[in-house]
């Protein structure tokens, strides 16, 4: 530490960088021509040259390089190049000047590599940028799409048969009839109610609260209500079950009930139909804090190979089991019977 005080030249140095660097909120140009006319000053009016002066002429190099346009920063960085240079041509020592030009020559190529890169660099996020947009902006107007032919479709459909499996419960009051349309009602009632919050995100909204534990059945009654429908669509069925539903959680009952309504589709589309013994055969189980759903039926092939979305419910099954850590095996046997066995899941 020294008690001296600082030169008048320190504080004339420090005042020009600090003014130069301010201009730099002002834009590019501004700080170039703050940078030349900083570096002038000392050298000129003041008779010696500053190094801070310098250094930062070095550093408004890179500044120009990253954001000022092509005839900007070729010509700041042509000019930068011999005005720090000059000085050293004044000494007697040749290895000095060709030294001390290297240097200077070596700072002012990296300031300016250093300025590109970062310009391409920032270049290119702005390109990845937009291109994610207008990704983005796709996807949207995709699922717009997708959700208006939802609603003007499947919607319209869908309380199309709703309405029809009214009327006809009241043109038809036959018991085993009555049972069946309501069957059919209830099932394209909660079909619509799924495809209304589907719509609602597709659009963009808020998530509905779901509330399917409360509008769905209890896996007991759904078992009762899917056998009746198997019958009723000529595949006679017959279900086992066991004690421990009410220890299932809701989230997990909803996913046990998905699962099982697709498996009954799935038999509806491709089972093999019989007037005579059971050919479906559905068991349901909880053990302690694990479920098992069972189902076996014989299959018709030609059903099975007719069908252009085979394969799409048992995908969307197994997440569904994933979730709750449960394994999925699907298959025929050489008998003609179809296996789906969900094991091992979580019942919370």
């Amino acid at each position: 530490m020294t008690d001296e005080p600082l030169t008048r030249r320190f504080y004339i140095g420090a005042a020009l960088w600090l003014i130069s660097s301010a201009v730099l909120w002002l834009g590019v140009q501004h700080a170039v021509l703050a940078a030349v006319i900083a570096s002038a000053v000392p050298r000129l009016i003041l008779g010696y040259a500053s190094l801070e002066q310098e250094l930062f002429m070095i550093l408004m190099v890179g500044v120009a390089a990253t954001y000022g346009g092509k005839l900007l920063r070729r010509c700041y960085a042509a000019l930068a190049l011999p005005w720090l240079s000059s000085p050293l041509f004044s000494s007697d020592d040749i290895q000095l000047v060709v030294l001390g030009a290297a240097v200077v020559t070596v700072l002012v190529g990296l300031a300016y590599l250093t300025g590109r890169t970062i310009r391409k660099l920032q270049l290119d996020r702005d390109k990845t940028r937009g291109e994610l947009r207008r990704v983005d902006e796709s996807l949207n107007a995709e699922r717009a799409l997708l959700a208006r032919e939802l609603h003007d479709s499947a919607v319209t459909d869908l309380s199309l048969i709703s309405t029809s499996a009214e009327n006809l419960k009241l043109l038809y009051p036959d018991e085993d009839l009555v049972a069946r349309l309501e069957s059919i009602r209830s099932r394209a009632g909660g079909t619509i109610d799924q495809l209304g919050r589907i719509i609602t995100l597709l659009r963009g909204g808020e998530p509905l609260e779901s509330s399917e534990h409360k509008m769905l059945p209890t896996v007991s009654e759904g078992l009762e209500r899917f056998r009746m429908e198997l019958c009723s669509a000529g595949v006679p069925t017959s279900v086992e079950a066991t004690n421990g539903e009410d220890i299932l959680g809701s989230t997990a009952q909803v996913a046990l009930y998905r699962m099982l309504q697709e498996a009954v589709t799935n038999v509806i589309k491709y089972g093999a139909r019989s007037q005579e013994e059971p050919t479906c055969h559905i068991r349901f189980a909880v053990e302690q804090d694990r479920a098992e759903l069972c189902v076996r039926n014989r299959i018709d092939p030609e059903r099975q190979r007719k069908s252009p979305s085979a394969g799409v419910g048992l995908e969307i099954l197994k997440e569904r089991a994933a979730a709750y850590g449960a394994a999925v095996q699907a298959g025929s046997d050489n008998d003609g019977n179809w296996h789906l066995r969900v094991t091992n899941m979580r019942i919370s």
